[in-house]
C-alpha cells in the first residue's frame, strides 16, 4: 500500500470516528455510468471503482475492483466458459480514481446490504469470510 493509499485509509479512520455510523450511511459511491452490455467490457475504463452487473436489467452482481475493465472482462470470460450467452448483460460502473480497496469495499459492502433481497447469495459471500 503505498503512502498516499495508507493517508487515505486515515483520514478515512478519522472521518468514520468523528460521524460514527451516521457517515457509512451516506452516501460515498460515485454517480454510475451506463449501462453498457457486457460484451463492451474492454470500453470500459482500467481505473478503480466499483461496478454493477444486470440481466435484463435485473441487478445480479456489483462489486469493487482496482481495475475495472479487466474485472469485467474476467466476467464475461467467466460467461463463455460457462457457455452462458452475455447478450442480456450489462453493467453500469462508477469511478473512484483516489480510492483505497478498503474504501471500495465499504462501498461494496453497503450496497449488498442495501440491495439484499435482489442479491442474498452474494452478500452470504461477500460479508463472509468464505470469499476472501
Amino acid at each position: 500500500m503505498s503512502i498516499a493509499d495508507r493517508r487515505l485509509d486515515a483520514e478515512l479512520d478519522r472521518l468514520l470516528a468523528r460521524a460514527g455510523e451516521a457517515f457509512i450511511r451516506t452516501p460515498l459511491a460515485p454517480p454510475y455510468r451506463g449501462p453498457l452490455p457486457l460484451t463492451r467490457a474492454s470500453q470500459a475504463p482500467a481505473a478503480r471503482g466499483v461496478y454493477r452487473i444486470y440481466r435484463a436489467g435485473i441487478l445480479v452482481y456489483q462489486g469493487e475492483t482496482a481495475d475495472i475493465r479487466r474485472r469485467l472482462l474476467q466476467h464475461l470470460l467467466c460467461l463463455t466458459h460457462l457457455r452462458i450467452t452475455p447478450a442480456p448483460y450489462t453493467f453500469r460502473y462508477g469511478l473512484m480514481p483516489r480510492s483505497t480497496p478498503r474504501t471500495r469495499r465499504i462501498i461494496e459492502r453497503r450496497a449488498i446490504e442495501n440491495n439484499r433481497r435482489l442479491l442474498p447469495q452474494q452478500r452470504e459471500w461477500e460479508l463472509t469470510s468464505a470469499f476472501y
